[in-house]
Formats: structure tokens, C-alpha cells, sequence
């Protein structure tokens, strides 16, 4: 099968052989970045980006590496959602445990199970993190796929920017356009798949506004319990319906800007591990989600110029449940949380390419109710409040020193704090559950936390950018970032448990070859310390379970890109990702969920009014969760537990996208979209959340979806 896949990539290639040999040599002697940016080869030397630093700057500037999704490239390959489009980035990877919070997102190797906690979202400026949990649920980013202009991607740790969270990466999501053009869009197809969505950019003058709204439904993931590991004939397609619907309006003018998000989700995606599963089971999640943002990005003078916002966030979850299969005993979850973060930034240019830019961000969460009730457990109204807010302070510099006119020096500092504070637990609970905290089992309690204060951390970035010449460039990276302990982790925070840092180091080349092909490199080294880990030890002849910081990861990797461009008409895109990691405590047990190899192919080729694309994206096998336990409790002498599931098996996911666009009506298009074409298994390892799946989840088979598309 794997075979048959990697032909029929082969023929795509063969298919413009002839028209190769027919093709004229050009003259790559007087090829600049300025040509093969019209040619549309390579952006990533002239590109202008604000991802990284919160100014607009050339990404041969910018001291990240950085890849791009651009909606060329959303329509070619007619991705269906963001989850599959950045499945096509290289060096990321997708986990689907089945949760309601849906997918999660590992990069170059390393991978937690906590809705994309070490990973940026934001969307039109708005940063998609509830700032209690520091999660980015992909429950809560609900944009029609057709909606998106431009995806920016950040690899590396990016805290001097954004923070804590900012541990893996940043996606940044933009929907407004600057240019006179509005569509309607529909598409349907298997698993009871509909997407509806209008989009509409203006510009008037210096003020320009986009208005994006869509709704869609589907079945999901329609795959055997049977085949995961699960001893019944049950499918998931009952669990897995997805209701979504989205509206926002972006409006730009000079001086100011704003947009405002309104997003909701209800779906029947599992959402809690399950000893069983019968036909009683039922669950039933919605998310909605209320964002909004005001800012400027104002020119104090010809060299001052002064970027500041103001977010509002509100996030509600409601989870309703049935462990247990019974008709009277609904188990259910509320969690509300609002916020506000208000962020300041200042770029002064001292001379030529040399800058000083400062900041300051503040975050506050004061509003938070965390509503459980699980009545067979004796778990009634047990509610979570904040007592005291949760705020969190940053303060950062950078300074940016031309050596040369090619050779640039960047540093950067940011100094960043969680103020301690106070969240209470008020629990109504039955004889059959005992309080951590308390000896004796009461029928109602009210317990406190403290969130430690931590003081400040100090999160540095160095950087040297050397400019070859016109067509490569050359950068040296050193960075370092935090994931702090969210209020769901307070637990162990309380205990003495620290934040975890990641130091990374990458050399990253971008570099033209000829004007038909462009590379882009990286070689990095993550060294992942303080992680928190759960250590087993015998004393007393009693086994003992603590959690500390004892982690450490490293991870050396490769990166290789090639955008090859023979014709105008046909592109190659071919990405390799190599990430050898190792747990520095436990050298001889491979790293959970860190698959050494990923690999990326997409060939789109225009002919007359079609347009073909074809789509890989590969993974190899992948690690479930390590246990350290006895596996004999009462034989201090036993091994530990070992592998809690499944090696996921590697595989490669081949998709085609076919699109027409009519001459006699030219603002009409239509594409067929056919996704895992050979209806591989796709094995998700298995974890903390889909732990009844010890061969992992199964990711979604072969699907096919028309779209249609009218400009006006």
C-alpha cells in the first residue's frame, strides 16, 4: 500500500517530464529575491511579519524560524481544517485522543497531553489561551478554513514575545485582507460533512473591514472501538457529531484596529478515559467563546513608533456525561472564566537597521468557577473559585545592533511573574470520597490553595542574522522559555513543584539555488529541563509516588525543505524532519509521543481550468505513555509497568485535491477533496485521556468533500 502511495507521488513528477525537456534553461545569473517573489517561488527572505516580535519586520530579520501558510496555499490543497493544515508544517505532528477539547499539536519531537498548553493561538492579535488553564483548545477556534488569509508559524521558543506558553511555537491566524474581494463558500460530503461561510474584505480609503461568518457539521472520526484495543462492535461515529459556528469583523483603519470573535462548538467527542463502553454512554460538550481586541499601532515620529492593546476574553465549557451507562446518573462540568490583558510596546530606531523596543503586558483572570458534579463518585456541586485574581506581569527588552550592512545582532530579555494567588474548592460530597487534605471523610468542606509565588522568570534570547548575500541567509539562534503551572495544576504547585524551561539552539539557513528551486534548513538542539515527572522509590518497605522536576529531554534535530518551481505551473514541496531525543534520567526508554521521523510532499500542478494538487504528510512510529509503577505493588522487586499501550505504528497519509475554475464563469470555483485516499490506519499512542485505547485512537479514514466557491 505504502508502495502504491509513494508511486502515485512518483507520477505527478512524471507526468511533466516531457514538458521539462521542452523547457528552456534560463539565465540564473541576474535571478534576485525581488524576482522570485513575483515569481512567487520564495517569500521568506522579503516577507514582512509581525508574529515574532509584535512589529512588522522581514523575516531575514527576525530571529525565529518561520514558515508560512497562504490561503494559495489553503485553496490549492484544499486542507478542510486548520488541524489538517498544520499536519502539512514541517516539524509538526498531530494527536487526536478523542477529547472534547479535540486535537492536540506536538513539534520537532516533543509532545503534552494538555491542549496545546506549549503552543501560541492567536487569531487577528487576539491570543486564544485561557489564561487560567493556559490552554488553546482547538474546541475554541472554530474559523472556517476558507475564512483564513495567512497562517505564520513560529518554531522555537518564542517567550521574550508572548511569555509563558510560548514553549514549542506560535501559530498566528489572520483572517483580514487589505484588498477589495468577498466570497461565499459550501461544502459537503461523507460522514454527514456541511460548511456554509461568507467572507467580505473592503477597503475604503485609509479604513478597511473584514467580515467572516460560517457554520458547519459533521460526524467525525467513524472508526471501530474493536480495532483500538476496545472489546466491542461499537463505532466512534456516535460519540464524535461536531456542531461549529463562527463570526468576527476585523476593522483597520490608520491608526487604530479591532476585531471581535464570537465562537461555539457543541460536539459528542469522548472527553473522559472509560473502563467500558456500552450504548447508554452519552456525552455532550459545548464551548463558546467571546473575544475582542483594541489597539493601535501609532508613528509617534520618524523613528518612534508605538504598538499597544487591550483584550477581553470569555470562555464557557459545559461537559455533560455518563460514566457509568446509567439513565439517572448524568455527570456534568461547568467551567467560566473572563479576562483581560492589556499590552504595550515601543520601537525606537536608532540608526540604520538598529533598533530598541520595549514593553510591557499584563494579564488578569479575577472571574473563574469550575462547577463538578459526578453523584456516583459522592462528587456533588464541588465548585472552584477564585478568592483572590490571577495576574500575571511581563516586562521585556530587545536590541537589535547592525554589525554590518549583512550582519545583525539581536538580544532580547523577558521578565515575567504569576502573583500569588488564592483559589478555594466548596465541596458537597458523599462518605465515598476523601479530601487530600483532610483525614477523615466529611460531608461538606471548604479547602484554600495557595499559588506559590515564584518571583520572576528570566527568559533570554541571542540572536546573530548574517545576509550572505541577495539570495541566503544565515541564523544563529539561542532561546529559552517557560511553562508555568496552571490553576489546574495548582495541586502541585502547592507541593513545591517549579516551572518547566526549555533551552533551544538552532542554525537555520534560507537560501535561493537557482530560480526554479529554494532550501530552507535548521539544525537544533532542545534541551528540555525541569520537567515534571512522577518518581516511584521504596521506603519502609512501602512503595511511594511523588512528582517533582526530576524531567529532562533533549532533542537533536534536522530540518529540510525543498520548493522546487520547474514551471509556473507546477510546484514541488518536499520537507523532512529528523528528532532524536532522549530522556536524560532513563537513557535506555525512548521519550513518550516523539516520533524520529516526519515528512511532508505536496505536488500541485495547473492545467487549462484545473488545478491537481496531491498532499503527504508522514509520521513514524510514536511511543505510548512510560510507567515507572511496580508492576507488582506488593514485590518491591518487580519491574516497572513499562509501555501502557501500543507502539503507534508510522504512517503516510496521501490526499488529493482537484480544483475547477470555468473560464465562461470566471468567479466560480469548485474543488473535490479526497483526504487519506487509502484509507490508512491511523494510529494515535495512547495516553492520560484515551486510556482505554491500548492500541491508540484511530485517526479519521478515507473522506471526500465538495467545495464551491463564488467571488463577488
Amino acid at each position: 500500500m505504502r508502495t502504491l502511495q509513494i508511486c502515485l507521488s512518483l507520477v505527478f513528477l512524471m507526468m511533466t517530464n516531457s514538458l521539462f525537456s521542452q523547457q528552456s534553461q534560463s539565465d540564473t545569473s541576474d535571478y534576485t529575491i525581488e524576482k522570485l517573489f513575483q515569481y512567487g517561488l520564495d517569500e521568506l527572505l522579503t516577507l514582512k511579519v509581525n508574529s515574532a516580535t509584535k512589529f512588522d519586520e522581514s523575516i531575514n530579520e527576525i530571529p525565529h524560524s518561520i514558515f508560512i501558510i497562504t490561503k494559495k496555499d489553503i485553496e490549492t490543497y484544499g486542507y478542510r481544517t486548520l488541524a489538517e493544515a498544520l499536519q502539512h508544517v514541517p516539524g509538526f505532528y498531530m494527536i487526536d485522543d478523542y477529547s472534547a477539547y479535540k486535537q492536540n499539536f506536538g513539534i520537532r519531537g516533543f509532545f503534552r497531553d494538555e491542549w496545546n498548553q506549549n503552543i501560541v493561538f492567536i487569531v487577528n492579535g487576539i491570543r486564544q489561551r485561557m489564561t487560567t488553564s493556559f490552554n488553546n483548545p482547538l474546541s475554541y477556534i472554530n474559523i472556517p478554513i476558507q475564512s483564513i488569509e495567512r497562517i505564520e508559524i513560529i518554531k522555537g521558543p518564542a517567550s521574550v514575545t508572548y511569555g509563558t506558553g510560548a514553549f514549542l511555537g506560535v501559530v498566528n491566524i489572520i483572517t483580514s485582507s487589505q484588498e477589495n474581494k468577498s466570497d461565499v463558500f459550501t461544502s459537503f460530503g461523507t460522514q454527514d460533512t456541511y460548511s456554509a461561510g461568507v467572507n467580505i474584505h473592503r477597503k475604503e480609503d485609509k479604513l478597511n473591514y473584514t467580515i467572516n461568518a460560517g457554520m458547519g457539521t459533521s460526524d467525525g472520526i467513524d472508526q471501530n472501538f474493536n480495532d483500538m484495543g476496545l472489546d466491542t462492535n461499537l463505532f466512534s461515529g456516535k460519540y464524535m457529531n461536531e456542531q461549529f459556528g463562527y463570526a468576527g469583523i476585523s476593522v483597520n483603519s490608520e491608526y487604530i484596529y479591532s476585531s471581535l470573535t464570537i465562537d461555539r462548538n457543541t460536539n459528542n467527542r469522548l472527553m473522559v478515559s472509560l473502563p467500558y463502553m456500552s450504548d447508554k454512554y452519552e456525552t455532550k460538550s459545548e464551548f463558546n467563546s467571546f473575544k475582542y481586541i483594541l489597539g493601535t499601532n501609532y508613528q509617534i515620529s520618524d523613528k518612534i513608533l508605538l504598538n499597544a492593546s487591550y483584550q477581553y476574553k470569555y470562555f464557557q465549557t459545559e461537559l455533560l456525561f455518563d460514566l457509568f451507562g446509567l439513565d439517572n446518573n448524568r455527570e456534568s462540568q461547568t467551567i467560566k472564566e473572563n479576562s483581560h490583558e492589556a499590552d504595550a510596546n515601543l520601537k525606537i530606531q536608532l540608526f540604520k537597521k538598529s533598533h530598541l523596543s520595549f514593553g510591557a503586558n499584563y494579564q488578569y483572570a479575577g472571574n473563574y468557577k469550575d462547577d463538578l458534579d459526578i453523584p456516583l463518585l459522592g462528587l456533588t456541586n464541588q465548585i472552584k473559585t477564585l478568592n483572590s485574581p490571577m495576574e500575571i506581569w511581563g516586562f521585556y527588552g530587545r536590541f537589535a545592533w547592525s554589525i554590518s550592512d549583512n550582519i545583525m545582532f539581536r538580544s532580547g530579555l523577558k521578565l515575567e511573574k504569576i502573583y500569588s494567588y488564592e483559589l478555594q474548592l466548596d465541596a458537597n460530597v458523599g462518605n465515598d470520597y476523601i479530601d487530600p487534605t483532610h483525614s477523615i471523610m466529611d460531608s461538606s468542606f471548604i479547602a484554600t490553595y495557595t499559588y506559590p509565588d515564584y518571583g520572576y522568570s528570566a527568559l533570554p534570547e541571542l540572536s546573530l542574522l548574517w545576509d550572505i548575500n541577495d539570495k541566503n541567509s544565515l541564523k544563529l539562534i539561542y532561546a529559552k522559555a517557560v511553562n508555568k503551572l496552571s490553576i489546574f495544576r495548582i495541586n502541585k504547585a502547592v507541593s513545591g513543584i517549579n516551572p518547566e524551561y526549555i533551552h533551544n539552539f538552532e542554525i537555520n539557513h534560507t537560501g535561493i539555488i537557482s530560480d526554479m528551486l529554494s532550501i530552507n534548513t535548521s539544525l537544533f538542539y532542545s534541551n528540555y529541563t525541569d520537567l515534571i515527572a512522577t518518581e516511584f522509590y521504596i521506603e519502609n518497605n512501602t512503595s511511594i509516588q511523588i512528582a517533582n522536576n526530576s524531567g529532562k529531554i533533549r532533542t537533536i534535530g534536522a530540518e529540510l525543505a525543498l520548493d522546487y518551481r520547474p514551471l509556473k505551473e507546477l510546484r514541488i514541496y518536499a520537507a523532512g524532519n529528523y528528532n532524536n531525543s532522549k530522556d536524560l534520567n532513563h537513557k535506555s526508554v525512548y521519550p513518550s509521543f516523539s516520533p524520529k521521523f516526519l515528512g511532508v510532499l505536496n505536488i500541485s500542478y495547473n492545467i487549462h481550468t484545473f488545478t491537481l494538487a496531491l498532499t503527504n504528510h508522514y509520521v513514524s512510529e510514536t511511543e505510548p505513555n512510560y510507567s515507572y509503577a511496580l508492576s507488582n505493588p506488593s514485590d518491591f522487586n518487580s519491574a516497572p509497568i513499562g509501555r501502557v499501550g501500543d507502539t503507534a505504528p508510522a504512517y503516510l497519509n496521501t490526499g488529493l485535491n482537484i480544483i475547477y475554475k470555468p473560464n465562461f464563469l470566471k468567479r466560480f470555483s469548485a474543488n473535490l477533496r479526497i483526504s487519506n485516499i487509502f484509507n490508512q490506519k491511523m494510529y494515535y499512542p495512547m495516553n492520560n485521556t484515551n486510556s482505554f485505547s491500548t492500541k491508540g485512537t484511530l485517526g479519521i479514514g478515507r473522506t471526500i468533500l465538495v467545495g464551491m466557491n463564488y467571488k463577488f
